[in-house]
């Protein structure tokens, strides 16, 4: 191999990596706004409910055990959501490490589905999945991307006022040999 065939493969090299790095940027920018939009939620819920029980407008103590309980699962909601943070900031700063592999995208979906039939099911949602057999493994850290589909799905779930409807996750080879795309659809 010359010198100018072996500039080009990493001039290749680093226009790939570059590109991957702008997509984790542009991912965590909208990953952090659409947290900070979230975490209102559950914290307004659980400021509204402590106010009622802390003016006394329960009627008695069974509706107070009740919004007792809805404070809870906001407050449980809230701190997922801060973990999700935490963990987006520790991959940043490099305190958590990726575990590259080859990752074969119809065994992730199999395990994906194992993770998430049963909360889908209980919203009436179907879930589907669509991977060819032609695709190429994907390298990646196999915990962390279904980490961040398991998220996106329960996310979808919590935020779809209808309570049922349709998932489906495919995967694709769009033009570019070296890369594989991954769709979630609602």
């Amino acid at each position: 191999m010359n010198e100018l065939e072996q500039l080009q493969q990493e001039n290749e090299a680093l226009r790939l990596a570059l590109q991957a790095q702008q997509e984790i940027n542009h991912y965590k920018q909208f990953f952090l706004a659409r947290i900070a939009h979230e975490l209102r939620s559950p914290l307004s819920s659980l400021m509204g409910l402590q106010q009622l029980i802390l003016n006394d407008l329960c009627d008695d103590p069974a509706e107070e055990r009740a919004f007792l309980k809805d404070a809870n699962v906001a407050a449980n909601k809230l701190l997922t959501m801060i973990d999700d943070c935490v963990a987006v900031a520790k991959i940043d700063y490099g305190r958590i490490t990726l575990d590259a592999t080859a990752i074969e995208v119809t065994a992730l979906f199999t395990e994906l589905e194992q993770l998430v039939a049963l909360p889908v099911g209980n919203r009436n949602f179907r879930l589907t999945f669509d991977a060819p057999a032609s695709l190429p493994a994907i390298n990646g850290d196999r915990q962390k991307i279904i980490w961040v589909l398991r998220n996106l799905i329960d996310r979808a779930l919590d935020t779809t006022p209808e309570r049922n409807g349709h998932i489906h996750l495919s995967g694709s080879r769009d033009g570019d040999p070296s890369q594989v795309t991954l769709t979630l659809q609602l």
